[in-house]
């Protein structure tokens, strides 16, 4: 499968920006919450530290269980590449084909 990253600028209405920016708050919360647990428990093991922070940080956030799942990769992926992790910023989100639709025909994207 092959995987593409985008950047693109979406039209949103000013509602629908209070509940992005709430989505990207909580998301980097969570990064932070699963970062120290990571850290204070030098677990490193994706699928280790899935099961010590899943339900804690789904219950705090109240994201959707896919981006906690996301929310840990990054965390992961991030001390994989750059060894020394100080702050997640509100700023992206982590998407996957269960969170992120394309629909062509109409030039709309679907986000959970």
């Amino acid at each position: 499968m092959q995987t593409i990253s985008v950047k693109c600028k979406l039209p949103v209405t000013v509602e629908l920006r209070c509940e992005i920016d709430r989505t990207l708050q909580r998301f980097a919360d969570a990064c932070h919450q699963i970062l120290e647990v990571a850290k204070s428990e030098d677990c490193w093991n994706t699928t280790k530290l899935h099961h010590k922070v899943y339900k804690p940080v789904r219950e705090a956030t109240g994201l959707k269980a896919n981006h906690v799942c996301q929310a840990i990769r990054r965390v992961i992926g991030n001390a994989e590449s750059v060894k020394q992790i100080h702050r997640f910023k509100p700023t992206s989100i982590s998407l996957d084909v269960r969170t992120f639709q394309y629909i062509e025909e109409l030039q709309t994207v679907g986000v959970t």
